[in-house]
């Protein structure tokens, strides 16, 4: 019966730091001023996705054909100051393929995002041990469109660590407001 328990918990230890696998693809037409993106685990099993669509209140995020929602500016900007990346995340694979066209300064653009892509390569190889390739085509038509994979590496523990650090923070904020709400009815 002993065994069993040893078993067990190095069978829960093991699938705690098995690495986890998250594939985020995005696609950004500028000329059409969308961006569809899509994130799996595994890249078989869909968590997110959808297409960004900007208008004059904010960033419109439709999530199905039926289902839509508005990101006011002004709330993404407050988000992006309180975001935080986790060490637990590390970033294993970025690619990039970006189509340019339509322009007579096409062939600069070109030459500047392949340079800008050899030089980053570089340094996220070298500093961060990140595969990395970027692909620059020339088209006949009016777009300008880059297409992004990227490949998430985390285990089962940072996720679990960073959805308790998430639920935490709520709870904290929620007694915050409930203290608060009780003491303007006590005082008033």
């Amino acid at each position: 019966m002993g065994e069993f328990f040893v078993y067990s918990f190095f069978a829960g230890a093991l699938l705690l730091l098995a690495p986890v696998f998250l594939t985020a693809t995005g696609y950004a037409d500028l000329t059409k001023n969308r961006i569809w993106f899509s994130l799996k685990l595994f890249r078989i099993c869909p968590l997110a996705g959808g297409y960004l669509e900007f208008c004059g209140e904010g960033i419109v995020w439709h999530r199905s054909k039926t289902k839509a929602v508005i990101l006011p500016y002004g709330e993404l900007a407050a988000a992006g100051k309180r975001f935080q990346i986790t060490k637990g995340f590390q970033l294993l694979r970025f690619d990039r393929i970006a189509e340019i066209g339509g322009t007579p300064n096409a062939v600069a653009y070109a030459a500047a995002l392949s340079i800008l892509s050899s030089v980053t390569g570089a340094l996220l190889r070298e500093r961060f041990a990140v595969v990395q390739e970027g692909r620059t085509l020339l088209c006949r038509g009016d777009i300008f469109a880059i297409a992004v994979r990227a490949t998430i590496v985390c285990n089962l523990l940072t996720i679990m660590a960073a959805l308790t650090k998430k639920c935490l923070e709520g709870l904290i904020t929620w007694i915050k407001n409930c203290r608060l709400s009780w003491k303007k009815r006590r005082t008033a």
